[in-house]
């Protein structure tokens, strides 16, 4: 089944930018990026800010873009049964190179996984003078400790 991702979260402050994938099943259908509570990637993020994680997802995306930080996937659309990011095909990547122009403030490039990272090294292909970290992956596939999986994210906060 063809999926199409979400709309980046960003604005002209953003400075970090965060890169997953493509967004699971339960996401694409609440239109919000990491809306599978099983994900723990808003626990993680609201941890580095050091901030009480609001309820409401609105809140959630709001303070985020306070913070400087701004979310997308490497994919715009892809054919994929379920969620699972090994049964990603026929991908579509998302334009970078405008969101690098329209946001110049963007300093590093937070990839949530290694799949991120891998396919953006495979299909974006353009290295703007940014830096690039790859943070270990917020899905629960991932079987770490979440205080293991905080640890790596904290990195975050040399940008923010």
């Amino acid at each position: 089944m063809r999926q199409e991702g979400l709309p980046p979260v960003i604005n002209p402050t953003s400075k970090i930018l965060i890169v997953g994938t493509m967004p699971g099943k339960k996401s694409l259908e609440q239109k919000q990026y990491y809306a599978d509570s099983r994900n723990q990637f808003w626990s993680i993020i609201f941890s580095v800010l050091e901030k009480p994680m609001p309820f409401e997802y609105q809140q959630k995306v709001a303070q985020l873009l306070e913070s400087k930080i701004a979310l997308w996937d490497v994919l715009a659309s892809c054919t994929r049964a379920g969620s699972l990011d090994g049964d990603i095909s026929n991908a579509v990547v998302n334009d970078f190179s405008t969101i690098f122009k329209q946001y110049p403030h963007i300093k590093v490039v937070a990839f949530n996984g290694k799949r991120a990272e891998r396919l953006w090294n495979k299909l974006v292909k353009i290295a703007p003078n940014i830096e690039f970290i790859t943070m270990p992956s917020t899905s629960r596939a991932l079987a770490r400790p979440f205080e293991e999986k905080l640890m790596a994210w904290s990195e975050l906060k040399r940008y923010l």
